[in-house]
């Protein structure tokens, strides 16, 4: 059987004191606190990724590394004081996403007992998305256009859900990488509704039921490789 290759594009973590953990690293890191009791500052995080605080973070930093990354770090009101790092972009195709992958290389050891509460595996095709693996897709979903990223939504889902988003794009166009093709980007976001509390050290067993969902769904049969 043919695989189809899939990656791990992004890795949502979430843990106890990890802000405490960026501190005793401060070597190779800088804590910016962006959002605290004391300090709003939501003009800085705009800048830094492009979009707005939500009122459901309580504490918001951006996490410096010595290689000129800012690293989004969230507590959420009902988190019950667990922090979120998120690690978007391994596969952006571009020196970022290289200098992320050592980011989280780093970092790994010290989250290993960190819950995933997102993970998005990507599925590259050159020109795009095969026609067959749209229809199965779209049994029992709907289209939802968002600027450059078509969402397939069920009737349940509308626009936001806890569970899963699926979704395809030009990968290039969005990174606004100068090329002339394209390169469509499947993507399947797994959120906290269905990891269900697997850590970080669970990950080579989530892996394969990952495997598993994205074959129900697409009719893909997908090798996801490890980071």
């Amino acid at each position: 059987m043919k695989y189809q290759r899939a990656v791990i594009d992004s890795l949502n973590i979430t843990s106890q004191n990890i802000e405490g953990l960026i501190i005793d690293l401060q070597d190779d890191y800088i804590l910016e606190v962006v959002k605290s009791k004391s300090i709003f500052n939501p003009s800085r995080w705009v800048k830094a990724f492009g979009k707005k605080l939500t009122r459901n973070i309580n504490r918001a930093c951006i996490i410096h590394t010595i290689t000129g990354l800012e690293i989004p770090l969230k507590t959420f009101s009902n988190a019950k004081g667990k922090e979120c790092i998120e690690f978007a972009g391994f596969y952006s195709y571009n020196e970022r996403s290289n200098y992320l992958v050592a980011c989280y290389d780093d970092l790994k050891s010290y989250l290993q007992n960190g819950t995933i509460s997102r993970i998005d595996i990507a599925i590259d095709f050159k020109d795009e998305v095969p026609k067959a693996v749209i229809r199965k897709i779209l049994v029992g979903r709907d289209i939802l256009q968002k600027k450059n990223t078509t969402y397939y939504k069920t009737p349940k889902e509308k626009k936001t859900n806890q569970k899963l988003d699926i979704k395809t794009y030009d990968k290039y166009k969005k990174e606004k990488i100068k090329r002339d093709d394209i390169l469509m980007r499947l993507e399947f976001c797994f959120k906290g509704a269905y990891l269900k509390g697997y850590k970080l050290n669970d990950l080579d067993r989530l892996i394969p039921k990952l495997q598993k969902s994205i074959k129900k769904l697409s009719n893909l049969d997908v090798e996801i490789e490890r980071l």
